[in-house]
């Protein structure tokens, strides 16, 4: 999978801006380690860009791995709300979107 690609994609369905008018190849896209079967990445406009409205600079991409749940196990559907209701609440960072495989 070409992470900077799919990246971008995904954060241009979620997010207007300059967001909308890099490349694949000046999205600045970093995995973070620590996770056990998700992948984390820190994803953020190139130098020179800066955002022109409500926009982020950054956001975090997660992506879902194999076996982060077994048949029955509710954990993707319960983390995601959880997630949003802290968004909401002010008490985590913002959710700009949910899609398959990941938030």
């Amino acid at each position: 999978m070409n992470v900077p690609r799919y990246a971008l994609d995904i954060c241009k369905r979620f997010i207007t801006g300059q967001w909308e008018n890099i490349t694949s190849d000046e999205i600045v896209v970093k995995q973070l380690s620590g996770g056990f079967t998700n992948q984390i990445y820190h994803c953020s406009l190139p130098e020179g860009r800066e955002p022109v409205a409500n926009e982020p600079r950054h956001v975090l991409l997660r992506l879902y791995g194999i076996g982060t749940t077994i048949p029955g196990d509710n954990y993707k559907v319960t983390d995601t709300l959880i997630t949003l209701l802290m968004s909401e609440r002010g008490l985590g960072p913002k959710l700009y979107g949910v899609f398959p495989g990941g938030r």
